[in-house]
């Protein structure tokens, strides 16, 4: 990378993250705000002593949420950074296939869209907000079962949650996709 193309995306850096920070930050105090008007009793996780770092007087429903937007903020900005003008072709394609990598690896609503994309058997736009909202209400079950527990699902769950969510996209696809997604499933073994 030559000083310019350095330059160039530090400036970018510059301003998102600051943005981006302000957000997280805004968020956070609106999600806390919201569940003190709401009445929830949830303490603050064990452990957490006053004086201790703010994060472990904050609770884990909220810290999840927060995480999610993160990610999804992270995401934005390295696709930002990948399509930089001030990086030539090589760099931004380099830089799209590891993002894509990336997002593949974590799994989720996301990842499939990329791997139907890849596979060259996209979601229709009729497709996409049915398969976005099987996954929203797998998240919002997962978190549910984290609340039921008061910490981490088991796992038998969670699979179950998953499978479950596989077996309704599965019924919304093409022959194509579902071609696509057997072979990814394979792979994946």
């Amino acid at each position: 990378m030559t000083k310019e193309q350095e330059t160039e995306l530090n400036k970018l850096l510059d301003t998102e993250i600051p943005a981006m920070r302000r957000t997280l930050q805004t968020h956070g105090q609106q999600m806390l705000a919201a569940k003190a008007s709401s009445g929830d009793s949830t303490q603050a996780p064990a452990g957490a002593a006053r004086g201790g770092p703010p994060s472990s007087r904050v609770p884990a429903e909220v810290l999840d949420a927060l995480e999610v937007e993160m990610r999804q903020m992270n995401d934005a900005l390295f696709g930002k950074i990948a399509a930089a003008a001030a990086l030539n072709a090589q760099q931004q394609s380099v830089l799209t296939k590891m993002a894509r990598s990336q997002i593949r690896t974590r799994g989720g609503f996301d990842a499939l869209r990329i791997t139907m994309e890849d596979a060259g058997v996209p979601f229709t736009s009729e497709q996409l907000p049915q398969v976005q909202s099987l996954f929203e209400d797998q998240k919002k079950a997962r978190e549910a079962l984290a609340k039921e527990t008061q910490g981490t699902p088991d796992p038998a769950k969670v699979k179950q949650l998953e499978t479950a969510t596989l077996t309704r996209v599965v019924s919304l696809l093409v022959p194509a996709q579902r071609s696509a997604l057997l072979a990814l499933l394979k792979a994946q073994q």
